[in-house]
């Protein structure tokens, strides 16, 4: 009976069920309770931001040539959905304390000196506007929908990984995050930029697919390559009894 009951033990600690498994002795992580645990998971809310998801912003205003009126702006209707599905997650998040971080994509700093670089704006060349957001401005904000609560952490960056000379590796090693789950804009851009710098750094980049804009490509690029979850399959983990 001892020799069946160690036998027993050893299959379920060998099972799947355990969440850990060995690639060429490299133990990783492959189960949704895990890579979304709360103790260990980061939502990174990316560049949803006035500029780009409102009808003031410098992508969508009618006439650039005179400045963004806030009192206007309203939300694009094609992010009605992913903020909602944001809204949710940031909501639950916040209930089951997994850590909130924003970040603002910024093109100059207040004085006016550019921060990005050549190879950033080459895909820009031949268009005949590109954005060029200002550190402390209207567009450059979170909107109001999503905005921060206290004690959240909002990172500017002028590159498309939010990793980049910025202090996020810091923030998140000192919490103990493994895991990020990434939402916002653009989902094969600056969200995808992101998840190879969170690779980069050992951290597990999780797509939360419909909180994501661009999702056919996101999931034509990333498929086998990192997980990727719903907004309603985390939370199910999140709720589930402990």
């Amino acid at each position: 009976m001892r020799i069946l009951v160690l036998i027993l033990i050893f299959c379920m600690m060998a099972s799947p069920a355990f969440g850990v498994k060995s690639v060429n002795g490299v133990a990783t992580l492959n189960k949704i309770t895990e890579l979304t645990d709360p103790a260990h998971s980061a939502v990174i809310v990316i560049d949803m931001q006035d500029e780009i998801v409102s009808t003031q912003g410098g992508y969508n205003r009618p006439d650039r040539s005179r400045p963004p009126d806030p009192a206007r702006s309203t939300l694009l209707p094609r992010f009605q959905q992913q903020v909602e599905r944001i809204q949710r997650l940031l909501r639950a998040a916040r209930q089951h304390h997994v850590m909130v971080v924003y970040t603002e994509y910024i093109h100059r700093d207040a004085s006016g000196h550019m921060l990005v670089n050549g190879p950033e704006t080459w895909g820009h060349l031949r268009e005949s506007w590109v954005s060029s957001v200002t550190g402390g401005t209207w567009e450059a904000a979170i909107i109001r929908d999503l905005a921060p609560q206290p004690g959240e952490v909002t990172i500017e960056k002028s590159r498309g990984d939010s990793f980049y000379n910025t202090y996020l590796d810091d923030l998140l090693r000192e919490k103990g995050i493994t895991n990020v789950l990434l939402t916002g804009t653009a989902g094969g851009g600056c969200v995808l930029a992101t998840a190879f710098g969170a690779m980069e750094r050992g951290y597990y980049p999780i797509f939360v697919i419909d909180s994501l804009d661009q999702q056919p490509f996101v999931r034509f690029v990333v498929k086998g390559r990192w997980p990727i979850y719903n907004l309603d399959q985390i939370l199910d983990v999140w709720n589930a009894p402990r």
